[in-house]
């Protein structure tokens, strides 16, 4: 797989998880980390730059090409951030290489989708682009996680470079993915961010803390699920604290 991804900065390797039909662009704000880290910023298949290829979509492939990626660019470990349905690819992977990891980042992460409001949103999901709906789709990411004009066009433009069939594919393998009975093999530092408006992942935290008792959670006031781009300076923040402790 010819994975598209940029690296910027020097320093602790950051790998960022997008997630579905977005690609790397969403993490546009954490780049201003660079002068703090080594940041690496890549397209999952099928999203944005990165092609589809011919095998179906399950998390351990895409947990395996992100391996295949850390192997291309020679490193040997990393904080892992996973945002939304990119913390289970980040779960999954550090299950699977645990001397990979240096630490692990969930933004509104969960480890299955077990609740009826979070469960809405995969099926709309699969709904829209069953019907053939992607460019509403990508519409709807780009608006919802609009800081300024410039940031809905780059979104939606990206977006639209994505493949809807991947993107229906990490939809529903993510809406069935379960890998809370794991979540103890897990052996680096987890950090959870939630926005205290996201009350979805108060379901989700009790979950990790029964299977992640040292994982360490920390709220954004006022927040929603969209931290990485609405409320990109508390989250950068957030992160160089993270960071400091590698």
């Amino acid at each position: 797989m010819n994975t598209y991804f940029e690296i910027i900065g020097t320093g602790t390797p950051v790998v960022f998880i997008h997630p579905p039909y977005m690609g790397h662009v969403v993490f546009h704000y954490q780049r201003e980390l660079a002068n703090q880290a080594q940041c690496i910023f890549y397209d999952m298949r099928g999203n944005g730059k990165t092609p589809s290829g011919d095998q179906p979509i399950t998390i351990s492939l895409l947990a395996e090409d992100l391996k295949h990626l850390l192997d291309k660019i020679d490193v040997s470990s990393a904080v892992i951030v996973g945002y939304s349905f990119g913390s289970l690819v980040a779960q999954e992977f550090a299950l699977n290489n645990p001397s990979r990891v240096k630490g692990l980042v969930f933004v509104g992460g969960f480890s299955e989708v077990s609740t009826p409001l979070l469960n809405r949103e995969f099926q709309m999901g699969i709904t829209t682009l069953r019907l053939g709906g992607y460019p509403l789709l990508a519409r709807v990411l780009a608006q919802s996680h609009k800081v300024v004009k410039a940031d809905f066009v780059r979104q939606y433009k990206y977006s639209r470079m994505s493949d809807p069939n991947i993107a229906l594919q990490m939809y529903e393998i993510g809406r069935k993915y379960n890998c809370t009975a794991q979540l103890h093999k897990i052996q680096a530092p987890v950090w959870a961010i939630n926005g205290s408006h996201s009350k979805m992942f108060t379901y989700y935290m009790k979950l990790y803390r029964e299977h992640l008792p040292n994982i360490q959670e920390i709220v954004i006031e006022t927040a929603p699920h969209r931290i990485p781009t609405n409320y990109h300076k508390e989250f950068n923040h957030i992160m160089r604290k993270v960071l400091e402790n590698f």
